[in-house]
């Protein structure tokens, strides 16, 4: 499935290199920028609801993702206040 951003202003986007904070992870590129990616959303520092994974390999094949963040999910435990004992 082709999909097209169309008239999408992508100048306001936030692009994160994963290769820029990690180094060169080889094949493990897309895996770890998926991971990134939802833990971003989790931690509501995505900058938005949606997180888009773009990766291409040496051969130039290219893959991508969409990944949504759920409305209905569980608190975040990061930022729960849990009571505190005696």
């Amino acid at each position: 499935m082709l999909a097209s951003l169309g008239s999408t202003d992508v100048s306001a986007l936030t692009l994160r290199l994963i290769a820029a904070s990690l180094g060169d992870t080889g094949a493990a590129s897309g895996a770890l920028a998926l991971a990134v990616a939802a833990r971003s959303l989790v931690r509501d520092s995505a900058g938005g609801p949606l997180c888009l994974v773009c990766a291409r390999n040496d051969s130039g094949r290219v893959a991508a993702a969409l990944i949504a963040q759920d409305d209905k999910r569980a608190p975040n435990p990061d930022r729960a206040q849990l009571p505190r004992r005696g």
